[in-house]
This record gives structure tokens, C-alpha cells and sequence, in this order.
């Protein structure tokens, strides 16, 4: 299996993980729906900043 990791840039500095195991990422306007294999769902104020797939990360940048 080829599933990500998602972290959360946040605005003072600092990643934190906040979904193992992404299956889904979906930008929906100033936030992103994030569900994983598991079916955790989540929904974050967020914007997509970087994804490295080969290293199974995605990097999400926190909105104010």
C-alpha cells in the first residue's frame, strides 16, 4: 500500500501529525476533508502545501 502521512504546518512553527494512512484529500475552499484507509475523517482549516508521494507525505499549511 502507497498511503501518506499528513502533517500540519502550523503558523507558529512546527509540524504536527495529524493523519496516518491518507487515502483521501479533498480542498474544499479554505479547508481540506481528509479521510484515511481506516475511515477516520477529518476536516481541517488548511491548504494543501506540499505532497511527496514517493515519501508517502503530505504537508498541509494552517490557516488563520
Amino acid at each position: 500500500m502507497c498511503e501518506a502521512n499528513v502533517y500540519l504546518l502550523r503558523r507558529g512553527g512546527g509540524e504536527e501529525l495529524v493523519m496516518e494512512e491518507l487515502q483521501v484529500l479533498i480542498p474544499q475552499g479554505e479547508e481540506v476533508y481528509l479521510r484515511s484507509i481506516l475511515g477516520e475523517e477529518r476536516r481541517l482549516r488548511a491548504r494543501l502545501k506540499e505532497a511527496h508521494l514517493v515519501e508517502h507525505r503530505v504537508l498541509l499549511e494552517e490557516l488563520p
